[in-house]
């Protein structure tokens, strides 16, 4: 994101000399050279904008062709304090805000090429404040077996796969898993109430995450 790094927008953002990691996360300050930021439990206050923009539509120096990353179907994440952005076929396409920012004050009129906005979420509000947030937790999906219960009086199965990101096959195994163990346990037939809310599946897992989603319905 940053200017001495040859990023630019929209295409400009793998690179012939880089390896193809799994996935690549860029993660600075949105602008830079004077930015003042308060950052507290309410969210995100830009006090002073950065001098120097980082999102341009020409740099001096590419070291990172978002082209042939969205060409690989490599998963691509900029986060900013005040925003995140994901790499697409379309193009950069803006994904969370952080409270406290205008959408188009604090984060359009600073960029040389207008973004991808179609649902925009908030970002995670555990990260303005001053406790543990657990990402071992979330990222293995220790938290399966709060996600997954049966309401034993009306038989209603209650999956809540609200903000879960599943980037595996194993990590599907794991879901089904849970499932199949809940319900085995409870021995009768269910309804389910599926939460599907902000739930992200890798496009690399293809078919695998739509039957997986199917299988629930």
């Amino acid at each position: 994101m940053c200017r001495s790094s040859g990023l630019g927008l929209p295409g400009r953002v793998g690179s012939s000399t880089s390896a193809r990691p799994r996935a690549v996360v860029f993660a600075g300050t949105f602008t830079a050279r004077g930015l003042d930021v308060q950052i507290s439990e309410d969210g995100v206050e830009i006090r002073q904008e950065g001098q120097t923009r980082k999102l341009l539509e020409h740099v001096e120096q590419v070291s990172f062709s978002g082209v042939r990353a969205a060409r690989l179907g490599q998963p691509v994440l900029y986060v900013t304090e005040r925003c995140v952005f994901e790499l697409t076929q379309k193009g950069l396409k803006l994904i969370e805000i952080a409270p406290g920012i205008d959408l188009e004050r604090d984060i359009l009129a600073l960029m040389d090429h207008h973004p991808i906005v179609e649902e925009l979420r908030p970002m995670d509000a555990r990260i303005f404040r001053n406790i543990e947030i657990d990402l071992r937790r979330n990222l293995l999906h220790l938290d399966l077996l709060e996600r997954v219960a049966i309401e034993s009086k009306s038989g209603q199965l209650f999956l809540n796969f609200e903000k879960m990101r599943i980037r595996t096959q194993a990590e599907i195994d794991r879901v089904k898993g849970a499932v199949a163990a809940t319900c085995a346990a409870y021995g009768k037939p269910v309804d389910v109430i599926v939460n599907y809310d902000v739930l992200r599946i890798d496009a690399a897992l293809g078919s695998n995450g739509a039957e997986m989603v199917a299988g629930f319905d």
